[in-house]
């Protein structure tokens, strides 16, 4: 590993004392090794720490504690965190699509093709739809390198300059947990009304809270439940919508990709519409009302007078 480039996976617990500078200078390091090898480990690093980054400054844009400089650099790095997330969409969906595409093949594929021809189709199905989805990947991975390499001095001074700039006395007034309630109750608000057409930006909603709880820097027991059940959506909605991006790209780009793999693909995608549908609907927890204790009397026992 080069000295440059900094972990690629920390815990939540050791980011929360990071400082702004710190944050944006592991951003770039990942941006770096991407352009050298844009592994499946990286990219997806890549672009969890690009949403992490955007949702722990959208409470500062909208408090208005930034100065005018710090605002346009702000700006100026989420134009820049677009762009990269653009790029690194279509390599992300592709690796999950690859990972769902193993768990059909069994250890007996190939004997179970030689004996049935039903089985060798489904085989043969499977086959074209993974030579598809890394051509993909390949041509993908090509762009998203060559565009980085060529903005790459643009894209990390971006960075490095906003992670200066709020380090200081910006960057010590961000009230995350109001943001984080206000997230909350917008979620609890949609819950109750919530049908597929909305599960995309619902689910942007959770990841946004989740990266918000990420960043309290002491997180209380609402904290941690809010960011729990941000997960749980955030996962239930991930499922069905990788599902039913595969199934969508086998009926589009495959040709003849088999009537069983594709009924399989648009029937499991069903079934995980439903449990997302489900799993989001759950009752979405408030923050614990404090209840006012009343103060203890204390009774003083009076000795009787003798008769």
């Amino acid at each position: 590993m080069s000295a440059r480039v900094l972990p690629l996976r920390t815990p939540a617990d050791s980011r929360r004392g990071q400082g702004w500078k710190r944050r944006f200078e592991r951003w770039c390091a990942l941006v770096e090794a991407c352009t050298r090898k844009p592994s499946r480990r990286r990219v997806h690093s890549l672009r969890a720490e690009t949403l992490r980054l955007q949702a722990g400054l959208d409470p500062m844009v909208h408090s208005g504690v930034l100065s005018t400089p710090s605002q346009r650099l702000v700006r100026r790095w989420i134009r820049v965190a677009r762009r990269v997330r653009r790029l690194l969409a279509p390599i992300r969906d592709t690796d999950v699509c690859l990972e769902i595409l193993k768990t059909f093949r069994s250890p007996g594929a190939v004997e179970a093709a030689a004996e049935s021809p039903d089985a060798c189709d489904y085989l043969h199905a499977i086959q074209a739809l993974e030579s598809a989805l890394r051509a993909r990947r390949k041509a993908s991975g090509r762009q998203m390198v060559r565009v980085l390499k060529a903005r790459l001095f643009r894209i990390t001074d971006s960075a490095r300059s906003l992670g200066k700039g709020l380090d200081g006395a910006d960057g010590a007034h961000c009230d995350s947990r109001a943001a984080l309630q206000a997230l909350m109750d917008e979620l609890a608000a949609a819950a109750p009304t919530l049908t597929p057409a909305g599960l995309h930006s619902f689910r942007k909603l959770a990841k946004k809270g989740r990266y918000l709880a990420e960043f309290m820097p002491h997180p209380d027991a609402w904290t941690q439940e809010a960011d729990s059940t941000c997960r749980s959506i955030q996962r239930a909605v991930g499922q069905w919508r990788d599902w039913a991006a595969l199934a969508r790209f086998a009926r589009r780009n495959v040709r003849g990709a088999g009537p069983v793999l594709t009924r399989q693909l648009a029937c499991t995608a069903s079934r995980l519409l439903q449990e997302a549908l489900c799993q989001c609907r759950q009752p979405i927890p408030g923050p614990a009302e404090r209840t006012r204790r009343q103060p203890v009397r204390r009774y003083v026992r009076v000795a009787r007078r003798p008769a």
